[in-house]
């Protein structure tokens, strides 16, 4: 592990003082920085020890814990409550006193106004004062709110950091059995969305009591005011506060079957974006686009149920006040009672604080309390799946003297995905150069690594050690009576070498499972004495150097390490890489030929100090030259005084083994030593006799394979170079940054958004209905306004001295007509009930139309985009699209952004109003209008850095999480648990830094515009009070109570503007995908001739290969023809140009030159005519989740009949007979519940299937035993007799026997010929000189296969021409 860290800026939080924490000041130099350039990561604050994932685990973790010892059934919601209670309890005080200032608001506004009626007794000072005091109200309930709601956003934050750090370390326990119930998927839906909900899951639950306990206190006041009419306003709001809950809580319910959808979305979308490679040579773009169109279908259409339910709740909050309003007035006014402004106004002001409080925040409260009860459970679950039986993470994690690393020391993860640079990275040069790790008093810290690593080796000074097995059983699947393994009986002593082989399925890697702990035991029983490493059967290599791959977090010791490069034959490949052993391998280890993958594999598990070593199949996908020095160098070499057991299909190795197991259906056939094994006959041994004749007649594939295998222990020392597979040919490319958006979104963005649901008439007609709408809205109040005034003017006039001067002047008193109002009042009330239902129902549907089309459109763009797009993207990182930032576009900007529009409209209402009715309001507007202008541009500058920080830091969690999920086994093996959770932590830190910024940067600018509302309320009150010789009271109503609505409005309008922007950088995210450069068109106008190829013929004219526009030509050109229905085997060193060859012929990117199939130039037809006519049998087998027959045949094209006989050639009938379901059988997430082999006889069979005139085999059989070898190939020869068939070879004796060899060298094809001619030049040929690299006994043997098959072929006469 490497130490290597940087110190960061230690956060200004911890030593604020009381009024730079009150006003958020300590956030300034950020600011200004901000300002200037963009924000980078060196530019964050050290998150602080308390907010820390490893502080914060451990204590939810200590709370579970105890959980679980005291109760059978546990709750994580107790757990919960347990550990961070208190803290919340404490936090509904100031939520009180912030309530009471919104209640005192009303009461002093309504003193205010009766200043202004005619015989009024307040007095001018009373007049001032009341004013005053509205304005303190309104600052100080802001000055409260928002230190509140800061600290309740850390609480949910908190959990949310705890409850992922605990996922994560989960996840690194989970039984195999465990892992069958869950998937990639949703453990990535639980870290992204689910946790989510604690953000806002607990904000404002402390209303669900303040709610009722202020309605009382308010109910008491407008008794006073309006007397028994007050009631049906009341009568409405707790008819309404229940409809309200209820649709929370159906919200919540269908938000759940949500979560399940997209948990399936995002599965399917990890696998499809893993496995792009072969998707795209299989052409198999459509059925997996209607795959994912239809699981997002689906998804969409409980998102839409929801999206009504939140859009009814949000209808009727924004309607309710002027519903409350209409039947308090109507019933007032039919009593026989005048309406007056300060009554009217009053009533208003205080129905808006009940609005609020019992309309909107109670059934939100409801809403996301549900919602988040709903995300713990799902996590609850997820923390109660079965764990492995041994524990290499202890309950406690390791601690410094402050219980986890210090804040003030962050590692680096940056320019690296999932094990980056932190906790996997080795010292950059050499062994000397090591970094401090620093705690707060400087000192330096020990390497827990060199205790972990002293511990590893001590351990074996306590015990010999040895694996023994007695009588044992196990199986996968506790619910059926099938055992995988069976009575197996062995023991394996120090420095002795156990050889497991048998066919596939026989149960060889499951026995290692066994021994791993990852499988239990089911009778029987099994002793390991000693440290662990373990080479498992799939390589696994994580986005980082090749030699973090090979440290993996151990110290780095200069002698050892090279040791075990050189025993492992990686050194040729280092020196041909540009970097050493210090290039970038890409996510996946995609950049790397599957060679290279197993030998890094390999050499990880080496390099640990281990005891036992269990190696699984290390063999298979390397060439006979590399396969012997590894086995001599490594296994026989530096690990010879170790417990070794090797799985293998490599029969020649069997000599050199002390024991050997054979294993047959899971069950233990035979045990012993080579002679005793030999002298039992059984039938793997007739094949090993087979090796030791020396029979010149014709030889059949399985006795060239058994020969050359003998005869490779021959020449050992000989090898001095590999002859595998190459990596993608070339310099690989580095791992890129994700790009960060600079500025602010554009214009652009909006419009591609709000355009992407409904079009532009959709967009138009949404603004003509929230115009229409907010104008209905104003004029209800202007309305009641105004009929305030006429009834006061006529209470005025009925007076005594009024009347008698109006009688004296001859004129008639007016009337009031109280119909005509109430009826005028009635009508608009309704009309704005029905706009506002529609309009936000039809707002939400465009926001959800559009985020399903930019779904679809993104997905179109991503699998039409070329291959080297994923060679250089993360899977985590493009499966953050599709997972956080689909999700906001889903759950969050809809309901934020219909409200930011709702209160962008009427704050801008009630400005206009107020400056109409006193134009002096204006004056201290402007100025405050331009602050605001001002500050919310600098503000800006800053936020959306931050939001994409948090975006672009966010992505290595999930890529992390995605690598660890890949090398499971592996991590667990070399007891890495506890590396890989520091390094999640640290890269949630990292993150979390982010979401700090983001939680204060939003505080700084609300504190700063509360105080600009308090001075506009300061200014419409005493305003009011300056011209009161121009103002009546209904007039001062209107404007006061508005201005105080504005505290709130203006507020959660910058606040929703802001949230907005910054949730619109998801849509930019996404938006910047759906525009990704794609490859040429699918299909083309020209139309390649009717049952083309009819031949398979295949001609190259100086084509050339690039894998991008600009970069290294890895092919150059080649001028060739290769004859329909021929045989040509593809050999050649590392990085000559092999696979690339296969590449160009399917056009994973464009080509220079001509090749020409059949006559036909592949160039001028469409990608999906070219792929879906050549047949590709990977090295590395792909299996997706969902039916075998789906896997076998996604098109529907075949009939069982056909699927059943392709199962049967290769040997997989019996294995999918047994299953329940059969071709229906759903296999686990990548076919897990296969074996590797397994899975390569299914791609085999997906081959046979498709029937086309060109085979590319890329070492289709290096996962399986020698007689399933021989099998595949008989079948080969028999079932594509009449195609062209390419083979890329890493071994030579599967294509010593081709028609013709094609050797390339640098790019090249540097002979091009039958096997016997081209050996007859001896040495100085290429593959005169590869041959001769295998030994004399093996090179003299592959010569005479050449020359039987060369004299066999021209002594027969030619029946056909088989030349084009």
């Amino acid at each position: 592990m490497d130490n290597k860290v940087r110190l960061q800026k230690p956060n200004p939080l911890a030593t604020a003082n009381t009024l730079s924490r009150l006003l958020f000041w300590w956030l300034n130099p950020l600011f200004k920085v901000g300002y200037k350039r963009k924000l980078e990561e060196e530019d964050m604050f050290n998150v602080l020890y308390e907010d820390s994932s490893c502080k914060l685990r451990t204590d939810l973790e200590s709370s579970w814990n105890m959980e679980k010892s005291e109760y059978s059934k546990p709750r994580l919601l107790r757990a919960l409550w347990r550990c961070y209670g208190k803290g919340w309890i404490l936090l509904g005080i100031p939520l009180v006193f912030e309530e009471t200032m919104k209640v005192a608001q009303p009461l002093l506004m309504s003193r205010l106004i009766l200043y202004f009626s005619t015989g009024s007794h307040v007095t001018l000072t009373e007049a001032y004062l009341c004013a005053f005091g509205i304005s303190a109200c309104a600052l100080l309930s802001g000055m409260v709110h928002h230190q509140t709601y800061f600290l309740t956003q850390r609480w949910g934050w908190r959990k949310k950091v705890a409850c992922c750090s605990m996922i994560y370390k989960k996840a690194l326990r989970l039984s195999n059995a465990a892992l069958l119930k869950t998937t990639t998927g949703q453990i990535v839906n639980l870290m992204s969305n689910d946790v989510n909900r604690f953000d806002l899951g607990f904000q404002f639950i402390h209303y669900l009591w303040i709610g009722p306990v202020e309605a009382i206190v308010i109910s008491v006041i407008l008794w006073g005011e309006l007397g028994p009419s007050c009631l049906a306003g009341l009568g409405f709001m707790v008819f309404l506060f229940p409809v309200q809950s209820a649709m929370g809580k159906l919200f919540s319910k269908f938000r759940s079957e949500t979560a399940h959808r997209t948990d399936e979305r995002v599965r399917t979308m990890s696998e499809i974006i893993s496995a792009m490679r072969v998707i795209k040579m299989y052409t198999w773009e459509e059925p997996f686009g209607k795959l994912v169109t239809k699981q997002r279908r689906r998804e969409v259409q409980k998102i839409a149920k929801a999206v009504t339910c939140q859009g009814l709740n949000l209808a009727f909050s924004f309607i309710s006040v002027r519903v409350i309003s209409l039947l308090a007035f109507v019933t007032y006014s039919l009593l026989g009672n005048p309406i007056t402004a300060s009554k009217v106004f009053t009533a208003i002001a205080l129905y808006n604080v009940l609005q609020f409080t019992l309309l909107k925040f109670v059934p939100l409260a409801v809403q996301f309390l549900s919602e988040v009860l709903i995300a713990i459970d799902r996590i609850q679950n997820f923390l109660l799946l079965d764990e492995v039986r041994h524990q290499s993470i202890p309950d406690a994690p390791e601690k410094s003297q402050d219980g986890c690393p210090s804040s003030n020391v962050r590692k680096e993860p940056q320019n690296m995905e999932g094990f980056s640079n932190k906790a996997f990275i080795s010292h950059l040069h050499d062994e000397d150069d090591k970094a401090l790790q620093l705690k707060p008093s400087g000192k330096a810290l020990p390497d827990i690594n060199d205790e972990h690593h002293m511990l590893e080796k001590g351990s074996s000074l306590d015990v010999i050690p040895s694996v023994e097995a007695s009588n044992l059983s196990a199986k996968w699947d506790e619910s059926k009576e099938v055992q995988t393994i069976t009575n197996v009986n062995f023991k394996v002593k120090d420095g002795q070498l156990l050889t497991i082989v048998g066919s596939v399925g026989s149960g060889k890697s499951s026995l290692l499972s066994v021994l791993l702990g990852e499988l239990p035991t089911s009778s029987g029983e099994v002793k390991v004495d000693g440290t662990v490493s373990y080479a498992a059967q799939q390589s696994w290599v994580f986005s980082g150097t090749v030699r973090q791959n090979v440290v993996f977090g151990h110290p780095y010791e200069h002698v050892r390490y090279w040791k075990v490069i050189d025993c492992c034959g990686l050194s040729k490949d280092l020196e041909s890489m540009p970097n050493g052993d210090l290039t970038l391998v890409g996510d996946r280890g995609i950049t790397l030929s599957g060679g290279q993958k197993a030998r890094i594999n390999l050499a990880r598990a080496v390099y640990r100090d281990a005891d036992i070593y269990l190696l699984d199949d290390p063999l298979s996908a390397v060439d006979a030259k590399v396969g012997r020095l590894i086995f001599e160098r490594c296994i026989q070499g530096i690990l010879k005084d170790k417990v070794r057991i090797l799985v293998t299909h490599q029969l020649q190795y069997l000599i050199n083994s002390d024991q050997i197991l054979i294993m047959d259906e899971g069950r233990q056939l035979a045990v012993g030593t080579y002679p005793e094994l030999l002298e039992k006959g059984f039938a793997f041994s007739d094949l090993i006799h087979a090796v030791k004749k020396d029979d010149d007649q014709s030889v059949l594939p399985s006795q060239r394979l058994l020969r050359r295998q003998s005869s490779i222990r021959s020449g050992v020392h000989e090898a001095l170079e590999t002859i595998e597979d190459e990596p993608a040919d070339g310099t690989a490319p580095e791992e890129q940054d994700e790009d960060r958006f600079e500025g602010s979104v554009s214009m652009k963005v909006y419009w591609d958004y709000l355009t992407a649901g409904f079009g532009k008439l959709g967009l138009v007609l949404s603004l003509v209905l929230n115009v229409v709408y907010q104008g209905s809205y104003v004029f209800t109040d202007w309305w009641l306004a105004h009929w305030a005034a006429k009834e006061e003017e006529y209470i005025n006039i009925r007076t005594p001295n009024v009347s008698q001067n109006i009688s004296d002047k001859g004129t008639a008193a007016p009337t009031v007509d109280t119909n005509f109002y109430l009826y005028v009042f009635t009508g608009v009330t309704v009309a704005v009930v029905v706009l506002s239902t529609v309009r936000t129902l039809f707002m939400f549907y465009n926001c959800i139309m559009a985020s399903h089309n930019l779904h679809n459109t993104m997905f179109h763009a991503i699998i039409r985009t070329p291959i080297l797009f994923f060679d250089t993207n993360p899977v985590g990182r493009i499966l953050n699209r599709f997972s956080k930032d689909m999700g906001q576009l889903d759950e969050q900007l809809p309901w934020q952004f219909v409200e930011f529009v709702q209160y962008t409209l009427l704050t801008v209402g009630v400005v206009i109003i107020v400056g109409v009715v006193n134009p002096w309001v204006f004056i201290p507007v402007v100025p405050l209008l331009l602050i605001f202008l001002y500050l919310r541009q600098y503000f800006l500058a800053t936020s959306r850095d931050v939001k994409r920080l948090e975006a672009t830091t966010r992505s290595p969690v999930f890529s992390h999480l995605s690598a660890t999920l890949q090398g499971l086994s592996t991590i667990r093996a070399l007891a890495a648990d506890k590396i890989v959770q520091q390094e999640f932590d640290a890269h949630q830190d990292l993150h979390s830094e982010a979401w700090f910024l983001f939680l204060t940067t939003t505080r700084w600018l609300a504190i700063r515009l509360d105080l600009l509302t308090a001075a506009f309320v300061t200014s419409v009150t005493f305003c009011s009070v300056l011209a009161a010789n121009s103002l009546d009271g209904g007039l001062v109503g209107l404007t006061v109570s508005y201005s105080i609505i504005m505290t709130v409005f203006f507020q959660w309008t910058v606040r929703l503007s802001t949230e907005v922007e910054t949730m619109m950088t998801s849509a930019e995210r996404v938006l910047e995908y759906t525009k990704l450069d794609p490859e040429v068109e699918p299909e083309t106008r020209v139309d390649p001739p009717t049952g083309w190829p009819q031949h398979g013929s295949i001609a190259l004219q100086n084509a050339s290969f690039s894998y991008s526009k600009g970069g290294p030509e890895v092919l150059k050109d080649l001028t060739e023809t290769i004859a329909a229905q021929e045989k040509v085997g593809i050999v050649g060193r590392t990085g000559a140009g092999k696979s690339s060859l296969m590449h160009m012929l399917l056009r994973m990117a464009e080509i220079e030159g001509s090749i020409r199939i059949d006559g036909v130039d592949i160039s001028t037809i469409g990608l999906f005519d070219l792929r879906s006519q050549i047949s590709v049998i990977p090295q590395d087998p792909v299996l997706f989740s969902g039916s075998l027959r789906k896997n076998l045949d996604p098109f529907d094209q075949y009939t069982d009949s056909e699927l059943w006989s392709a199962l049967e050639q290769v040997q997989l009938k019996p294995v999918v007979g047994e299953l329940s379901m059969a071709l229906e059988a759903e296999l686990a997430e990548c076919g897990t519940n296969f074996s590797v082999g397994q899975r390569q006889l299914v791609c085999l069979a997906r081959a046979l299937l498709r029937r086309t005139k060109i085979l590319i085999i890329d070492e289709a059989t290096a996962n399986v035993d020698p007689r399933t070898d021989e099998l595949i190939q008989q079948v080969i020869r028999s079932r594509f007799e009449h195609c062209t068939v390419l083979t890329i070879a890493h071994r030579l004796n599967t294509v010593i026997d081709s028609g013709r060899i094609m050797v390339i060298a640098d790019g090249r094809i540097a002979e091009f010929g039958e096997p016997y001619q081209l050996l007859e030049s001896g040495d100085s040929g290429q593959f005169g000189r590869l041959v001769a690299e295998l030994g004399v006994t093996e090179a003299a043997r592959m010569r005479s296969v050449a020359r039987q098959c060369f004299h066999r072929k021209h002594a027969e006469p030619e029946t056909m021409d088989t030349r084009l």
